[in-house]
């Protein structure tokens, strides 16, 4: 798995771009799409689909801040 903190923006904004493409492909019947990062490439199947949906939320969460909880709590 890709430390993905130490990836910067832009890359990860083309990735995510790239994976929804993909998501998008599975979605409407598109059998197999593969996803290629410098010398990887992965393969998702329409049965991968929910592993393509935790890659696309690892993105989305490392573009908004690595997905940290904020640090603010409930006072009573």
């Amino acid at each position: 798995m890709t430390n993905l903190s130490s990836v910067d923006s832009a890359t990860l904004t083309q990735w995510l771009k790239e994976a929804r493409a993909a998501y998008h492909q599975l979605s409407i019947g598109r059998s197999v799409v593969e996803l290629r990062h410098k010398d990887k490439t992965v393969t998702y199947r329409h049965a991968d689909a929910e592993r393509l949906l935790a890659y696309i939320a690892r993105l989305e969460a490392a573009l908004a801040g690595g997905g940290r909880p904020s640090g603010i709590g409930v006072i009573f």
